[in-house]
């Protein structure tokens, strides 16, 4: 049985990861281990998960984790111990002593083995230690102590590397590193060593000067080792000159200075899933399987072994995204709405995301580059059900996005209908597939009520049918009366829109059979809706005030595939059915005529095959 702390929480045992439901439960697992193989007691757990102010059933409650735990774990692995309980494993099944222990050996090897051993320690980590429970009193010291272990091993490896003449490859790493960490002077003087080396004298003194600035704001100055290299450097002193002939690594992965956005969600459970192992686990694959399925076909790379946690990025080189920040707030908005539609409030994400510049191919940087670590402090803004966007990330997606601005950060409201643009309006064909629905016999409704009530209901079923097309990934460009209209391939093309936006038509009709039991009880009417779906070539792009983000003959198709769709029915275009014909169960219908005359080919839509697969 393998334990992870280096990332998100999790246990393997074989091929399998054991589902740890429960925060409490989890960090409790998560204190034990940080204190394996010795006695930890009831106090000290009971401190360390509710500090100054527990429940009058803490002790309870730890008993209660502690059986729950031990029905997971193998026998004779949690131990009671007066006066608390013992973790017994073997070290080296814990990735923290595993690489505390390469660590260890390198700091004693000559520069090449110990540059090998840093490499392998550096990736064991998976993301943030502890980045789930920085709500947890035992975190809060414990996260920052694992940090500055990962980059002490860092500037190790960084070291051992310009030992061996590699400063070439060095600087770009190092100054994603920098800005992570400002005040490091470590990797300050490893950054001017390295350009020094790389006969860039003027920069790496001006790399001195940046260090100076920045430590001056905190009324510092540098200390006496980043003091003296600077001298060094300007005395051409021979010391600082690195191994007449450097030796390239053994395997060097090629490096590459790339931004992305990256995704941290953190999973936040209520007591209803700690209740039965085998049910909690399936629980957390269809909630790793739905929300994975939203982050790849927004373009996002998932780590798929994670349990309790998921880590996405955005923009890797070979997906070829400028977009990812868009791309991965719209992942986020449609993860949110689909899990609260599957798992209600059963099992709920707090996410954070943020962008930023990381080194693609070097252990241990790769996925802990300044937006890896941004986001996951993040998530500590964010309550349950929450997406918190960075400043970054926040101006990369200006206009398309409700964001709320708190405690410097943004609260994720929801998608914009009509994006702003600063600029003139970026114009482009593109083949989308649209959706109109409305609400039958609306005018009626306008007479028999009051303004008041009237609004409310409006604004549920408005509400209703967003959250349906979010969920699908589609877009409501615009509400118009007593109407909405969504797309689906904005802002950017899947190859399944045309499917999406089917079975979020389809989610349309079901979610107002479940808002009507609610109007009905609290304002004594139900409402009933037409629905028209179409796929074709529209112009899309920023919209300005007084214009529609997309034009073109599909919409206007669209409405009139709506108007022309009888009570509770959707009709769909041929052109939508030919891109679903194997997802769907259609019945054609007669020529039907709309406004002004015109008549519309349609087909009336029956089903949508629940088990075709995406294809995003």
């Amino acid at each position: 049985m393998e334990f992870r702390v280096l990332g998100p929480l999790e246990v393997r045992d074989g091929d399998r990861s054991l589902p740890l439901a429960g925060a409490k439960q989890r960090a409790l697992l998560a204190l034990l281990l940080l204190e394996a193989n010795r006695v930890v007691s009831r106090e000290r757990l009971i401190d360390g998960l509710w500090g100054d102010d527990p429940p009058e059933t803490a002790v309870t409650s730890i008993q209660v984790y502690i059986s729950r735990l031990r029905k997971l774990l193998a026998s004779g692995t949690l131990l009671t111990r007066p006066p608390g309980y013992l973790l017994d494993v073997e070290p080296e099944n814990v990735d923290l002593f595993r690489f505390e222990r390469l660590v260890e050996e390198a700091r004693r090897a000559d520069p090449e083995h110990a540059a090998g051993l840093l490499d392998e320690a550096l990736k064991l980590w998976r993301g943030p230690a502890l980045a789930e429970f920085v709500g947890e009193p035992f975190a809060q010291i414990e996260a920052g102590r694992l940090d500055d272990l990962r980059v002490a091993a860092l500037e190790d490896r960084i070291d051992a590397n310009l030992a061996l003449g590699r400063h070439a490859n060095l600087i770009g790493e190092l100054e994603v590193l920098i800005a992570e960490h400002p005040h490091r002077e470590r990797l300050r003087g490893q950054l001017m060593l390295a350009l020094y080396r790389s006969e860039r004298q003027a920069e790496a003194l001006a790399a001195y000067r940046d260090a100076r600035a920045t430590l001056d704001e905190l009324g510092l100055e540098p200390g006496a080792t980043l003091q003296r290299l600077e001298r060094q450097i300007l005395n051409h002193d021979e010391e600082l000159l690195g191994p007449s002939r450097p030796q390239p690594p053994a395997e060097a992965p090629p490096t590459e200075r790339r931004r992305v956005t990256v995704l941290f969600a953190a999973l936040a459970t209520t007591n209803e899933a700690d209740e039965d192992p085998e049910r909690t686990a399936a629980l957390f694959d269809r909630l790793h399987d739905e929300a994975a399925a939203e982050i790849e076909a927004a373009g996002g790379r998932v780590d798929k072994g994670l349990v309790g946690a998921m880590l996405a990025t955005f923009g890797a080189p070979e997906a070829g995204q400028e977009d990812h920040a868009t791309r991965a707030v719209s992942a986020a908005l449609a993860m949110r709405n689909r899990l609260t539609h599957e798992f209600g409030e059963t099992l709920l994400l707090r996410m954070g995301l943020e962008s930023g510049d990381v080194i693609l191919g070097r252990p241990g940087s790769a996925v802990m580059g300044t937006p890896v670590a941004a986001a996951a402090r993040l998530v500590r803004l964010a309550e349950p059900g929450e997406v918190v966007v960075g400043e970054r990330a926040a101006a990369a997606t200006a206009g398309m996005f409700e964001l709320q601005k708190r405690n410097g950060a943004y609260l994720l409201a929801g998608a914009l209908a009509s994006p702003r643009a600063a600029g003139p309006a970026a114009e482009v064909r593109k083949t989308v597939t649209v959706l109109f629905t409305d609400v039958v016999e609306w005018t009626r409704l306008s007479r028999e009520l009051d303004a008041e009530p009237l609004r409310r209901i409006q604004e549920r079923f408005f509400l209703s049918m967003r959250t349906v097309v979010e969920r699908h990934g589609g877009i409501v460009e615009k509400f118009i009366g007593d109407a909405v209209m969504a797309v689906f391939g904005v802002p950017f093309v899947r190859e399944d829109d045309a499917l999406r936006a089917v079975r979020a038509a389809a989610g349309m009709r079901e979610s107002l059979v479940t808002l009507n039991e609610e109007l009905e009880q609290t304002y004594g009417v139900r409402l009933t809706s037409r629905i028209g779906v179409n796929s074709g070539e529209v112009i899309a792009g920023d919209s300005r005030e007084g214009h529609r983000f997309i034009t073109g003959e599909a919409v206007n198709v669209t409405k009139r595939l709506e108007e022309a769709a009888a009570t509770s029915e959707i009709l769909i275009s041929q052109a939508t059915y030919r891109l679903v014909r194997d997802a769907v169960v259609v019945e054609p219908v007669s020529d039907r005529v709309v406004k002004r005359g015109e008549t519309v080919e349609a087909l009336r839509l029956v089903e949508v095959l629940a088990l075709v697969p995406s294809m995003s």
